[in-house]
């Protein structure tokens, strides 16, 4: 009689059949949400750091050498700076160089400005932005 109440017991208690796939129909979305998020992410700041590198070198070569380069060679010079990471070559890419930068008290200073616009891999994780997300950078040297 004990033996028959524990088989019971067991069968009735143990019937889990559909529970995982519940957890996993559950979980899994939230799972590739943040998985998806970590990559773009992680995209958007290594695209970030490509930028600030791509003005710094590009203000940095307008200090560097005996004869200024002109506007074009340094936006060149930024462009090069940003591949092979971001494609500076779309229309969504702005270079603004200023050879006589004043601020406050720091005159004759050399300012570069770029403005990409970057195209999102996975948009839903980026609330708001959309397609693209812009991304700006700007070096002074002296």
């Amino acid at each position: 009689m004990l033996g028959s109440i524990f088989e019971k017991i067991s069968i009735t208690g143990s019937d889990e059949s559909g529970v995982t796939m519940v957890e996993t129909a559950v979980t899994l979305p939230l799972f590739v949400l943040v998985l998806f998020g970590l990559i773009q992410w992680g995209l958007i700041l290594s695209g970030e750091l490509t930028l600030r590198n791509a003005a710094a070198v590009a203000a940095r070569s307008m200090i560097v050498g005996t004869t200024p380069p002109t506007s074009t060679e340094v936006e060149a010079i930024a462009r090069a700076a940003m591949r092979p990471m971001l494609d500076p070559d779309t229309n969504s890419t702005t270079i603004v160089s200023d050879p006589d930068y004043t601020s406050g008290g720091l005159s004759g200073a050399k300012r570069v400005q770029i403005s990409h616009s970057y195209p999102l891999l996975f948009s839903f994780v980026v609330p708001g932005s959309g397609a693209n997300f812009t991304m700006n950078a700007e070096a002074i040297m002296k």
